[in-house]
């Protein structure tokens, strides 16, 4: 971006909605009184609703400034502070700000290197907003007795929905720390505690932490290692879970056994809606399980399976299940050991397939050279793929210009043979409408 040479330029920043600024570039350009300037200008702006400065501290008392300006803005609901390395001072500036402004929503400190003293300013803090739903501690090297603080005030509060703790260091025994605030905690709903040392014992701990807690509905456990015990054990609670819809597992050291575990709970769980496997090493046995188990779950809609030592053999056990699920859109195969036959298989199932709307194919199919495919097979493929789209949307149109006119319908049931989404819409209406006229009569 152009770099800040005067205050006109400071004014045209704050028109719009969305301001980032990356203050590497302009180390040389800010003074006292520009910077002063640019807050002041902060305070009484009613534009930009989401704030990014990276890098801040190359604002001469940039923090202080900020934390005046928070005090008063009433349009900012979301500030992201990323390698800032705040002092102790700056942070009490910052925490000062937080406990009287309403209008925040969404914290974003990653990468801070923030230790012990930083959390307690942050927890105290926290003890008076009411406003924070969002809070983002990423890579800050925080240890057990960090997290072990931030359990204090994740016991009592209420309005923090999504906390990202991830690629930290507070291994097994933080992971044990916070399964005890997900039992207790009524308002999280998601968690990111990947990368962060975690190992199987770490993982029973969070999979046991998920048998009593009702609210969490998307977790990352990315980068962790689960082991062959913590995946089966965390599989066996998913059979029985009916809340979480996105389960990250990305790199954490998957094999075929562990895919078996999850294809097992797949064949239980319709809930899951969004499941990410990359970079593990399910390979071909590993999908053949998880293709059994898509063959009659209803509720994965996005299969992530990008970097996981699998061949023609893994992708047809895949096109075979396509042409009978009919719940995913959404497919990543990318970086796979695939050849040539593999287009022919998708292709076939695609014929049939109807919901499948994308399809990551990965950089070996961009590269021709590496993968030996012939871009006029891949094309077949993403034509059906469009088609799908296309004909997706039509069933939306579809759905709701049925559901408006059902209660003209007198033979609904008809309807099952020709679209079973629309049969069920359609039911379910006039279901509805039943009710509503009894609840009527009996009113009348």
């Amino acid at each position: 971006m152009d770099v800040i040479v005067d205050r006109a330029k400071i004014d045209k920043l704050f028109n719009e909605k969305y301001l980032e600024l990356n203050f590497c570039y302009l180390e040389k350009m800010i003074n006292k009184e520009t910077s002063q300037y640019f807050f002041c200008h902060l305070k009484n702006n009613t534009s930009i609703e989401e704030l990014y400065l990276h890098n801040m501290t190359l604002f001469t008392n940039g923090t202080e400034f900020l934390s005046e300006a928070l005090k008063t803005n009433t349009t900012i609901t979301t500030l992201r502070l990323s390698f800032n390395n705040f002092t102790i001072r700056d942070f009490e500036f910052l925490g000062n700000s937080l406990k009287t402004n309403t209008t925040l929503t969404t914290l974003d400190l990653w990468h801070n290197n923030l230790d012990f003293i930083h959390l307690k300013i942050l927890v105290d803090a926290l003890k008076e907003n009411k406003s924070l739903r969002s809070i983002c501690l990423n890579c800050n090297n925080l240890d057990v007795k960090e997290i072990e603080l931030l359990s204090t005030i994740l016991q009592t509060n209420t309005t923090i929905i999504d906390l990202d703790l991830g690629e930290n260091k507070f291994g097994d025994s933080g992971a044990k720390i916070l399964s005890n605030i997900i039992k207790t905690n009524t308002s999280l709903a998601k968690l990111g505690i990947g990368d962060s040392n975690i190992g199987p014992y770490g993982i029973k701990c969070i999979a046991k932490a998920l048998q009593i807690n009702t609210t969490l509905t998307e977790i990352s456990l990315n980068d962790s290692v689960c082991g062959i015990d913590g995946t089966e054990y965390l599989a066996k609670v998913l059979e029985n879970n009916n809340k979480i819809r996105s389960l990250n597992l990305f790199q954490c050291h998957l094999n075929s056994e562990s895919a078996r575990f999850l294809a097992n709970a797949l064949k239980i769980n319709n809930t899951i809606a969004i499941l990410d496997l990359r970079c593990n090493s399910i390979g071909n046995e590993g999908t053949k399980f998880l293709a059994d188990a898509l063959l009659t779950n209803t509720g994965i809609t996005a299969l992530h399976l990008e970097s996981n030592s699998i061949s023609n053999k893994g992708v047809n056990s895949l096109a075979n299940a396509l042409k009978l699920n009919r719940t995913l859109i959404y497919l990543n195969l990318g970086d796979n050991n695939y050849g040539e036959k593999w287009v022919k298989a998708l292709s076939n199932a695609l014929k049939i397939n109807t919901t499948l709307t994308r399809l990551d194919f990965g950089y070996k199919i961009e590269n021709s050279s590496r993968s030996n495919i012939r871009w006029g097979k891949i094309d077949i493929i993403i034509k059906r793929l469009e088609i799908n789209k296309i004909n997706q949307k039509r069933l939306r149109c579809l759905q709701i210009l049925c559901l408006e006119v059902v209660e003209k319908i007198d033979m609904i049931n008809q309807l099952k043979q020709v679209n079973m989404a629309i049969y069920e819409s359609c039911l379910m209406k006039k279901n509805c409408l039943n009710k509503q006229i009894c609840s009527d009569s009996i009113s009348n």
